[in-house]
């Protein structure tokens, strides 16, 4: 899928991490928008941001870029 195809230039994905992985892996990511609040949910069951196989080699590993950071 491209853009020029559905017309779509921008996208917000709101899914779980199996839908972010997905969308990952079809190259269709190149933002990436982080909330980190003040408390802590998990456990070692709970869902990351990319579930999935994981990434085995260096080379399929996301490498991310820090463009802003806002504290409120």
């Amino acid at each position: 899928m491209n853009w020029e195809r559905w017309g779509v230039r921008r996208l917000m994905v709101e899914g779980g991490g199996t839908l972010n992985r997905r969308f990952d892996e079809g190259g269709l990511v190149n933002e990436i928008y982080s909330f980190i609040g003040n408390i802590i949910i998990g456990g070692k069951d709970a869902p990351t941001v990319a579930d999935g196989e994981g990434f085995i080699k260096e080379s399929e590993f996301a490498r991310l870029t820090l463009l802003e950071s806002t504290r409120h």
